[in-house]
């Protein structure tokens, strides 16, 4: 339904609701101004003629300005004024939309106006956006909308009981879930997008809260998160080459203390003897960024070029950065268990959504493969909270679904972590604790969402694990503790439901298996060299490690027996450099550092430094990616032919004209690169 058709089923027209809300609000203020008279006065004639005596002249002005107040009130006069302006034109259609909305903005934001009263105004600000009387045609829509979700998000009023304070709030939430849900909330940036995010979490993760409050806070920042992470699936992805950056920018958010509404600091910050002076400082606040786009129609297109855009890539990041900062181990002393759940949930549901675009987007995978996966081993290791435990291994089991084939190396350690945990066994910390049967169901009752996602579960992972050199064979353990856990003697240390789970998942890999004996033929088979290979391979990881294993202790040893095995095809730098390029995983770093330091290896040093792509970096960021492959030996010698070769190829590897127009041009404007996209 657009717009035009929505304001025909009104049953008034939108000029006469506008007053109505106006004149409503009115006779409210008015009325508890005048209530507030009353005690004050009450107060003045029953306090004792000393004080009229010391202090005569300061309560014969209280007196006077509280028989005039009304009729000085900023609030109260911006109502009245916008009732004036409406009878005065056509309709509120040619009147701008965040004129329309400022009296109630005011009201929302002022902390000297009661919670009755603030809520009376954000019921009249939910109708004039539910009912369309703001809607995508109105004048200045995209500022109207802009303060009005900032003022929604600095809302403050005068202290009442918790449940009528929390009454008030929940009015702000469902109405920032209205506009942010809507098309209203493509007009807004990405600095608010953060800020309503802020705000809705805070109030999810406030335990003083209500149970209403948060569980409406929880189910709007979860609404908010789909909106995310679907936009992602239609934003373009970068055009240039992005390199894979462990930047640890994510450490900069965390989540803010809740203080929507009314706190103890916002109190302070009112002037007691003179909160008109407070009244006036907020409506200032508000009504300057009306003068400003009240402008001729060019002024307004000018300004309009000076706009915040509107959200996109890098709120995703921010947010997602705010969510791990809730399950990161080193801040588990600051939030609860609930925090963690709901934190963990909403992560889970941005992987379901749009998991599978992440690797598009190097920044965003960064936190997924790093400190997300951290969090979830850590978690898996020390919880024994039923609920948490069970986010965590939902968010995990969405990964290997999802991003499974780019977080190899994060899934073994996991599953590692988990085989452990099941059978038992300490580790090198004795972090793993045993956990109580209850847990060991839980856990084997989500690793089976794996092999009944995809029937060729363990097939894949044998391929990608089980045969390639560099990774453990994961498939084979897996199978055999599902094997033990299988037999009726399992149920004793875990539940009478454990043993059937692991007979279903050891029954679908024999089913899978003959399925595909069924259907291929062997001669057909025996032609495709790719899988022939991939077995061969299998066959020959045995020999690979105990070459590894020389190599790691000398390098001058290991890798003769890995050109003799036929590892590396020769003996020529360009392929021993490519090997130690490529297989990286079970290669000592260390190692490798001494070996590429040889001064008889400086040939062997360009050929493996020339294998890296620096272009387009800085060179703190190309310092690390080389760092990734290799690790610095200790003496300054060897380290010095190592930077030389480095420097020579960063250097060939840009740009130098362009670089320099670009630091010329930009010079004292230096911008990090956490700014940039992804």
């Amino acid at each position: 339904m657009d717009d035009r058709t929505m304001e025909s089923v009104l049953a008034v027209d939108p000029d006469t609701m506008i007053i109505k809300e106006c004149i409503n609000l009115c006779s409210t203020m008015k009325k508890q101004s005048k209530d507030r008279s009353r005690t004050s006065v009450t107060a003045l004639l029953g306090g004792g003629s000393d004080m009229f005596i010391n202090q005569s002249d300061s309560f014969v002005d209280s007196f006077h300005n509280l028989t005039n107040s009304e009729h000085h009130d900023p609030l109260i006069s911006g109502l009245v004024q916008l009732r004036l302006k409406i009878n005065n034109s056509k309709g509120s259609d040619e009147i701008n939309a965040l004129e329309l909305l400022n009296p109630f903005l005011q009201i929302v934001s002022a902390s000297s106006v009661s919670g009755y009263t603030t809520s009376l105004a954000l019921d009249s600000l939910q109708k004039l956006f539910t009912l369309n009387v703001i809607n995508k045609a109105s004048m200045n829509i995209q500022i109207a909308i802009r303060e009005t979700v900032v003022t929604l998000t600095h809302c403050r009023f005068e202290t009442s009981k918790q449940l009528s304070d929390d009454s008030v709030l929940l009015k702000v939430v469902i109405l920032l879930r209205y506009i942010v849900i809507s098309s209203f909330g493509e007009s807004l940036s990405d600095a608010i997008i953060y800020d309503v995010l802020q705000t809705t979490l805070s109030l999810a993760c406030n335990t003083q809260r209500s149970e209403v409050l948060r569980k409406t806070a929880e189910i709007t920042v979860a609404r908010i998160t789909v909106k995310l992470f679907t936009k992602l699936k239609l934003l373009e992805p970068p055009t240039k080459t992005e390199k894979y950056i462990n930047d640890e920018s994510y450490t900069t958010n965390d989540l803010k203390d809740d203080v929507i509404g009314t706190t103890g600091s916002d109190e302070e910050l009112i002037s007691t003897d003179d909160d008109n002076a407070s009244d006036n400082h907020i409506n200032k606040k508000l009504i300057d960024p009306l003068t400003i786009h009240q402008e001729k129609d060019g002024e307004k297109g000018k300004k309009d070029d000076e706009i915040e855009p509107n959200y996109g890539i890098a709120v995703i990041k921010d947010y997602l950065g705010l969510l791990l900062s809730l399950i990161i181990p080193e801040n588990r002393m600051k939030h609860t268990n609930s925090a963690m759940k709901l934190s963990l949930q909403l992560i889970n549901t941005a992987i379901e959504i749009s998991g599978n675009k992440f690797p598009l987007y190097p920044r965003l995978f960064n936190l997924i493969s790093d400190p997300i996966f951290k969090s979830v081993v850590f978690l898996l290791q020390n919880s024994a909270q039923h609920s948490l435990l069970q986010a965590t291994l939902q968010l995990f089991t969405s990964l290997v679904v999802i991003l499974g084939d780019y977080l190899p190396m994060q899934i073994e350690l996991t599953l590692r972590r988990i085989f452990e945990i099941l059978e038992d066994k300490k580790g090198a910390d004795d972090a793993t604790k045993q956990k109580s049967p209850a847990i060991k169901e839980l856990i084997i009752e989500q690793l089976s969402i794996l092999w009944i996602h995809s029937p060729t579960f363990f097939l894949q992972m044998f391929v990608n694990f089980d045969c390639d050199l560099d990774r453990s064979d994961l498939s084979i353990d897996f199978i055999r503790a599902l094997t033990r856990f299988s037999l009726p003697a399992a149920a004793i240390n875990t539940s009478n439901n454990v043993p059937p789970i692991c007979l279903e998942g050891i029954v679908s890999l024999i089913d899978n298996i003959y399925g595909d004996l069924e259907k291929m033929d062997k001669e057909e088979f025996m032609k495709n060299e790719k899988e022939i290979e991939t077995l061969r391979q299998r066959d020959r990881k045995t020999e690979f490690i105990m070459c590894v294993e020389s190599f790691n202790e000398k390098a001058k040893k290991g890798v003769p027996m890995l050109i003799e095995k036929g590892f590396i095809e020769s003996d020529s730098d360009g392929d021993v450099a490519s090997f130690l390029f490529l297989n990286n995983g079970r290669l000592n770093k260390k190692t490798i550092g001494l070996l590429l330091c040889d001064p008889k290896k400086t040939s062997l040093l360009k050929e493996f430094i020339d294998l890296f792509d620096f272009k387009g970096l800085r060179v703190d960021e190309a310092i690390r990616i080389l760092l990734t492959k290799f690790r610095l030996p200790g003496e300054s010698q060897q380290i010095e032919r190592i930077i030389e070769a480095f420097s020579s190829k960063y250097s060939s590897d840009q740009n130098i004209d362009k670089v320099e127009v670009e630091e010329g041009h930009d010079e004292g404007n230096f911008r990090p690169a956490a700014e940039d996209e992804t």
